[in-house]
């Protein structure tokens, strides 16, 4: 699934996994399944579209057990969660001149 957002708030429902490209600016994606995830992943912006500040915010009302955060070109995702617990949430800014994402909460 892939969406070309900015400033937006996307919802996945009733997924058994998880597979999400977000193409550009600020994203708030927000997973409501039906059962705990087995696996997911995201894959963040390329890093040579991304601004400085940039974030993206995850929310999960269930829980996931194997979770990836892909850099997609930035040199590393600082604090990536590797799985999250039901209603566990996180938010990633990205820093322009570390080329790197850093989780602020």
């Amino acid at each position: 699934m892939k969406f070309k957002c900015c400033n937006s708030s996307k919802h996945l429902n009733h997924i058994n996994n998880i597979k999400f490209n977000i193409l550009n600016s600020n994203v708030h994606l927000i997973l409501t399944p039906d059962a705990i995830y087995a696996d997911g992943a995201i894959t963040l912006p390329l890093s040579s579209n991304c601004v400085d500040g940039q974030t993206v915010m995850v929310n999960s009302t269930r829980a996931v057990t194997a979770f990836v955060v892909n850099a997609n070109g930035a040199s590393s995702v600082k604090g990536a969660p590797s799985a999250m617990t039901a209603n566990g949430f996180f938010t990633i800014k990205y820093d322009y001149i570390q080329n790197t994402w850093y989780r602020v909460c």
